[in-house]
This record gives structure tokens, C-alpha cells and sequence, in this order.
């Protein structure tokens, strides 16, 4: 009987894993040549155009990936900064689903709606202020301390991602759009663009 429970399992995952890479195009090979070709990539994404495009430089590279794939971090969604080391609080609804996108959406829309009401912590996976990221288009370090005082929401981006955040993106720029007076959204590359001609 547990054989058959484990063998239903693996078929369940499997099949799983393989629906999220045909339907999504998710676990994609970083195939770009140059920066020019990623940045076209991301310029076809409509949806990541109106964000601040960063990527992580080379000598953070490692750092900034073990820090995002820390057991208690979420993947796609670093949480809401107020400058480089105050991250707002998350939920608990949220801090146990930290991968799905409708519950991503719903805990910035949250923190959006209530601004007055933040419970902001010292505790952020992604710390700012130890990184070094770069912009995308002219190669700068970003300094998030020199940016605008306006509430952050930092993401990252893979092309591994594939398609399977696009929608939550879509959601997030509307809100932006909505909200552009104290509303700012930094998206930064995870995948090695500092590897780039």
C-alpha cells in the first residue's frame, strides 16, 4: 500500500513539473549571448518595462543567490523596503505560501492599501545595503539610499522563470501605475548578466 501511495507521488510531481515547464516555459537555460539580447528580452516583457531593471555584479553574484534561495526566503517577491535595510513585515498567510503568486499580489496590495500601518523589521533576506547591483541599461551602481523616499517593492527576475510570474507582474505594474506618487518597483536580474559582452 505505501508503494503504490509513493509510486502516486512521484507520477503526481513529475507531472506536475512537467506541466509548469510546457504550460510556463519554466527551468529555461540562460542562453543569452550579450547584454543587449537580455535587455530585448525584458523590453518584450511589457509588463517589466516601467520597473527600475537591475542585475547583481559579479562579486555578489553567489551571495545574493544563496541569500534569495535561504529556506525562509521567497523567490520571486523581497519584500517592501523603505530604504536599504527596513523591510515591511510580511504576513503569516503570506509567510507560508511564499511562491504563490495570487498571495504575493495580495500582500503588497495589502501593504499598499494600509501604508499608515506598517510593522517594519530589521529581518530581510535581501538586505540592500550589503549588495552591489548595477542598472541594466547604463551598468551604474544602484544605491537605493540616493533613490526617492518612496516605499520599494523589490522582485527578482529569472529567465528560468519563464511565464509563470508574467500575470503577478501585469498586477504589480497596474498598482504602480495607480499608486505613482509613493510607489517605486525595483526588479533585479538573478540570472548571471554580469557574464554579458
Amino acid at each position: 500500500m505505501k508503494t503504490i501511495f509513493y509510486l502516486y507521488l512521484i507520477v503526481f510531481f513529475a507531472g506536475c513539473k512537467l506541466i509548469a515547464k510546457t504550460t510556463f516555459h519554466t527551468g529555461r537555460t540562460f542562453v543569452f549571448k550579450t547584454k543587449q539580447g537580455y535587455e530585448q528580452h525584458l523590453a518584450n516583457k511589457k509588463d517589466l518595462s516601467s520597473f527600475e531593471q537591475l542585475y547583481v555584479d559579479s562579486l555578489f553574484y553567489v551571495k545574493v543567490l544563496s541569500s534569495i534561495s535561504a529556506p525562509d526566503a521567497s523567490l520571486v517577491y523581497q519584500g517592501c523596503y523603505l530604504n536599504d535595510s527596513v523591510v515591511i513585515k510580511t504576513s503569516n498567510a503570506f509567510n507560508q505560501k511564499k511562491y504563490c503568486p495570487g498571495l504575493i499580489f495580495t500582500e503588497i496590495n495589502n501593504l499598499i492599501v494600509h501604508h499608515n500601518l506598517y510593522d517594519s523589521s530589521q529581518q530581510a533576506n535581501l538586505n540592500l545595503s550589503r549588495f552591489v547591483f548595477r542598472g541594466l541599461k547604463d551598468g551604474r551602481i544602484f544605491s537605493i539610499g540616493h533613490s526617492s523616499p518612496n516605499l520599494k517593492i523589490v522582485l527578482t527576475y529569472s529567465y528560468a522563470f519563464g511565464n509563470y510570474y508574467d500575470q503577478l507582474f501585469a498586477e504589480i505594474k497596474a498598482l504602480q501605475q495607480k499608486n505613482k506618487q509613493h510607489l517605486e518597483v525595483v526588479l533585479i536580474s538573478i540570472d548571471p548578466v554580469y557574464q554579458l559582452k
